[in-house]
């Protein structure tokens, strides 16, 4: 949690939402006392110890939702995954396919959202997100994260299903 929210605060301070150490140990606090279940809660509480004008209150919001905006998305309904034989998938993919890119997409199909964000996360760090420079690098972090999440090798067991794992490039994360 540390660290998600110390990369929370840098994400303010690059939005000019200026915040000192003083301020971001409050604001720490006040995060390990109301918790991250009511996000409207965390989101006034921490508004309240980090932005103090009008324009920095308009940009503390924005960066909060840009930044949280997968930790509070709701549920989608799991429907593309209804009909289709899990265990047969995941058999046919152990055949031709790395074991890291069969529990990736059996974490799809189980709709397990937090194993998925640890893996994009880690990926994230591999491929060096943190040290974006500018919203024209944001396609090539989100190609090498893809890789990383074995998005080539998906691609190529899709073209050629036959395709042994040991002949396509498979990265584990």
């Amino acid at each position: 949690m540390e660290l998600t929210f110390g990369r929370f605060v840098a994400a303010l301070r690059t939005a000019d939402v200026r915040a000192s150490p003083a301020e971001t140990l409050t604001a720490f606090e006040i995060v390990v006392r109301v918790g991250i279940d009511d996000k409207a809660l965390l989101k006034d509480s921490l508004a309240l110890a980090l932005a103090k004008s009008r324009d920095e209150k308009a940009r503390f919001e924005d960066t909060f939702e840009r930044f949280f905006a997968l930790a509070f998305r709701e549920r989608a309904k799991p429907s593309f995954v209804r009909r289709v034989d899990r265990d047969a998938i995941l058999g046919e993919l152990r055949a031709g396919a790395s074991p890291s890119l069969v529990e990736a997409v059996a974490n799809v199909l189980d709709d397990d959202r937090d194993s998925l964000a640890f893996r994009i996360h880690r990926a994230g760090g591999r491929a060096g997100i943190h040290g974006i420079g500018s919203l024209r690098e944001k396609s090539i972090f989100a190609r090498q994260i893809g890789a990383f999440l074995g998005l080539d090798e998906l691609d190529a067991y899709l073209a050629n299903p036959g395709l042994a794992a040991s002949e396509s490039e498979s990265r584990e994360f």
